[in-house]
């Protein structure tokens, strides 16, 4: 700020005096006579020092702007990577989730022989991972829900589910769009509907 204000001095400085060397060029003592050529120069200076005056005005206002343009572009950049990192751990937290709750049907579910309970901690587990960019727990998700529907078929177990249950197991599963879906699918659609 403090070049811009020397320069801006300056230039105006080379004004006024441009325009003094004209003014004593024309209130000499001795008898004017306008010369041509002298009047041709004078006039020259006058434009090239307004010209410059100008160009120094427009590279300070021009910095200006690139600041301005590069202080913006940052924001802008650090806003993008702001939302990128807050996806990323969203999309982590999801896949982390259905981790958790596919352990929990497991360890909490499928060991007492609760195949409903498991199957229900199963269908959240698949739901966040429905969810999550990094589909790794899937496929064993999907075998474990398969293995309920195998023992289900050996054993005859007795899962009922509510109609909302049933709605959201079969659409959970088709988003999955793995392999088995459409014979898990089949299974759930096969299963007794209980009232609320």
């Amino acid at each position: 700020m403090k070049k811009e204000k020397w320069a801006l001095g300056l230039s105006i400085v080379a004004i006024i005096l441009s325009i003094i060397a004209l003014s004593i060029s024309f209130i000499r003592c001795e008898s004017i006579t306008v010369d041509f050529i002298s009047l041709l120069i004078s006039v020259a200076t006058l434009a090239i020092t307004v010209y410059v005056g100008i160009q120094i005005y427009q590279s300070f206002t021009l910095k200006k702007d690139i600041d301005k343009m590069q202080t913006e572009h940052s924001e802008r950049l650090k806003e993008e990577t702001r939302k990128i990192v807050e996806d990323k751990i969203l999309d982590y937290d999801h896949t982390v989730s259905a981790s958790i709750s596919q352990v929990y049907a497991i360890s909490t579910f499928l060991n007492r022989n609760d195949f409903k309970g498991a199957l229900h901690w199963l269908i959240i587990s698949l739901e966040e991972i429905n969810k999550a960019s990094d589909k790794t727990p899937l496929n064993g998700i999907i075998s474990y829900i398969k293995y309920i529907k195998d023992e289900n078929t050996r054993n005859s177990l007795y899962i009922t589910l509510t109609n909302e249950e049933k709605q959201q197991y079969i659409s959970e599963i088709s988003k999955a769009q793995h392999g088995n879906s459409v014979e898990l699918i089949e299974f759930i659609a096969s299963l007794e509907v209980v009232s609320e």
